[in-house]
């Protein structure tokens, strides 16, 4: 799994099934109520991945920066994953 993911089913894991795939650690923020959102460490962030593929089905989104960008997608809890360029 990805920084951040564990195994859906860890027993299955193990034996070398993946088919039920990752799950997120901790609940994006975005997904929390006001008063439990999260800050400091364990605040939402995304992880600079070089060399993949963005997905055949993406949604184009105009920002004036990477920064807009990045928080932009940070605010969405449908947005996973966002390439600036």
């Amino acid at each position: 799994c990805l920084k951040g993911f564990v195994p859906k089913f860890d027993a299955e894991w193990k034996k070398g099934n993946w088919t039920s795939g990752c799950v997120r650690r901790t609940q994006l923020s975005c997904q929390a109520d006001s008063s439990n959102k999260t800050q400091g460490k364990d605040a939402d962030i995304f992880y600079h991945m070089a060399h993949v593929k963005t997905p055949d089905l993406y949604q184009f989104a105009s920002f004036l920066n990477a920064e807009q960008c990045y928080q932009g997608c940070l605010g969405n809890c449908s947005c996973t994953a966002f390439a600036y360029i």
